[in-house]
């Protein structure tokens, strides 16, 4: 089964990972490059900074199944990686199943709710039927959305990742839960901001913000650089 790994790393004071003429850029295309041009590597990477934090750059990998992704791993993932203690410190490394298509767009909104690790199968499906309405009764009402993706985390020990809906500042908690991953593709932040204002957002948004069990809700914006396997 396809699955995303989905991974977070924390950029070192002064680098600039995402400025594809600096250094600090150079380094991180040659690293994807090896990897898209590696036998058996994932068939795409979307990399991006938080818009809300650039300190905090998230890296997606589409790959066939876990299985391939821990063979690649074992044979040449480290040996593509081994530079980037110049540029980043360690974050962490988990898969996800959604589709990363949004991540397409100029701008994608990402929401992230977090569930105690004893979350129960019906109450996982609770969670992802009450995106599924906010779907279908807000988004897919804006001509200005141009993507969306939704899934559970594959582990059950995420980060506890917590920044308000609509706030600044972020704090990565000690705790450890369940990950629900929504990506939401924009035309940019102008659209992204005046949806908001909205009454159809406004009527259904208590679907995410209300959700029971949630420990804490999540959202950031990326605008990701892409490289896909060559067919």
């Amino acid at each position: 089964m396809a699955i995303v790994e989905v991974g977070m790393m924390r950029v070192q004071t002064g680098k600039t990972p995402m400025d594809a003429r600096s250094p600090d850029g150079q380094l991180l295309l040659s690293a994807w490059g090896a990897v898209m041009g590696a036998p058996g590597g994932p068939q795409r990477v979307c990399w991006g900074t938080e818009l809300e934090d650039a300190s905090r750059i998230w890296c997606f990998f589409d790959w066939e199944g876990l299985e391939q992704h821990a063979s690649f791993a074992k044979t040449f993932g480290a040996e593509a990686t081994q530079r980037f203690g110049q540029v980043f410190m360690p974050g962490f490394t988990k898969h996800v199943h959604l589709s990363t298509t949004p991540l397409s767009c100029p701008l994608t909104e990402v929401v992230l709710a977090s569930f105690p690790s004893s979350i129960s199968a019906p109450q996982k499906d609770v969670v992802a039927t009450r995106f599924r309405e906010f779907k279908a009764s807000a988004l897919d009402h804006c001509a200005d959305v141009r993507g969306v993706s939704a899934g559970w985390g594959h582990e059950d020990d995420f980060p506890v990742h917590h920044r308000a809906v609509g706030g600044d500042s972020c704090t990565m908690l000690q705790e450890k839960g369940c990950l629900f991953f929504a990506l939401i593709g924009w035309g940019g932040a102008r659209e992204r901001m005046a949806f908001r204002d909205t009454d159809v957002y406004k009527a259904h948004i208590h679907l995410l913000t209300e959700m029971e069990g949630c420990v804490a809700l999540s959202t950031f914006h990326l605008s990701c650089s892409t490289l896909e396997r060559a067919r």
